[in-house]
């Protein structure tokens, strides 16, 4: 078994329940780790997961907004899986860095982890 995993992938959105987070947007790391089972021998990419591609699917996810984190992880889930066949499980976790809430909180997360 092998894991992949791109860790600390930052974009900014405007997704969030409250009407302020769509006009003032925010910033969210997005982390995942993608277990695979090779078989033999690596030859190429299609007996790999190409970071390139788990990045694309992830930056798509971002780009629409959403109400909920847990839709976004759900997205990204569900978009690897789909895109990669030999997945065995995935860990995926959407942070929102400094939500909009009346004290001092450094991020808020949701984790979805799937096997398959």
């Amino acid at each position: 078994m092998h894991t992949v995993s791109l860790e600390g992938m930052l974009f900014s959105g405007y997704h969030g329940f409250h009407p302020e987070e769509e006009i003032c947007g925010n910033t969210f790391e997005v982390t995942v780790h993608l277990e695979f089972e090779p078989g033999e021998e690596i030859l190429g990419l299609n007996q790999s997961v190409d970071y390139e591609a788990v990045y694309g699917i992830v930056k798509s996810v971002m780009g629409k907004r959403q109400l909920l984190l847990e839709q976004l992880v759900q997205q990204i889930s569900c978009g690897l899986k789909d895109r990669f066949p030999l997945l065995r499980s995935s860990d995926v976790r959407v942070r929102k860095l400094h939500p909009p809430l009346e004290g001092e909180v450094a991020s808020c997360s949701v984790r979805q982890q799937n096997k398959y």
